[in-house]
């Protein structure tokens, strides 16, 4: 027997199916101790972020490819068996706000963090100066903006611009 609301019964024979239906096991005590833990955030980004990437759209259009909260092991690449060593461990469970591709290619072209006022502590100093040091070396520019709720969409044009050179701005995506 499935403990399902009424409204999920509704649902259900108005749709035919309802993936959120499904009945679910108990979890093993194990399962309970990891998963029930846990929560989903409500939003992905924070308000000074999502007002920041209705700016950077309009900036941008289609000529990139915007991706959000860019796991930084997936943009860096490491020597096999080297997925243990201490860089790893540093950004393995990082993120980087955005990052802009070609959205021919995926080519990336450029990170954007937008750094928060709140993180101003030593640590969050520290990871800003490796992040630094890793996007640099890798050549992979780094655009930091200070977080706000209004942002001005010429002086970021004019950012992007600076970064990846008006012709290549203007021609990514055409």
């Amino acid at each position: 027997m499935t403990n399902r609301s009424p409204q999920a019964g509704r649902m259900e024979r108005l749709f035919g199916w309802l993936p959120s239906a499904k009945s679910r096991t108990a979890p093993q005590d194990t399962e309970v101790s990891e998963v029930e833990r846990t929560w989903r955030h409500k939003t992905l980004l924070t308000q000074s972020e999502l007002s920041f990437l209705h700016v950077l759209n309009r900036v941008v259009q289609d000529r990139c490819l915007i991706l959000t909260k860019a796991r930084m092991a997936d943009l860096f690449g490491f020597r096999r068996g080297e997925e243990a060593s201490p860089v790893f461990e540093k950004i393995g469970s990082q993120h980087v706000d955005f990052v802009l591709c070609d959205p021919r290619t995926s080519e990336m072209l450029v990170a954007i963090e937008v750094d928060e006022r709140a993180y101003v502590d030593a640590a969050r100093a520290e990871r800003n100066r490796f992040m630094d040091r890793l996007f640099a070396w890798n050549r992979l520019p780094l655009i930091r903006v200070p977080s706000s709720f209004l942002y001005a969409p010429e002086k970021l044009r004019r950012e992007l611009s600076r970064v990846l050179g008006d012709a290549r701005l203007q021609a990514i995506g055409n």
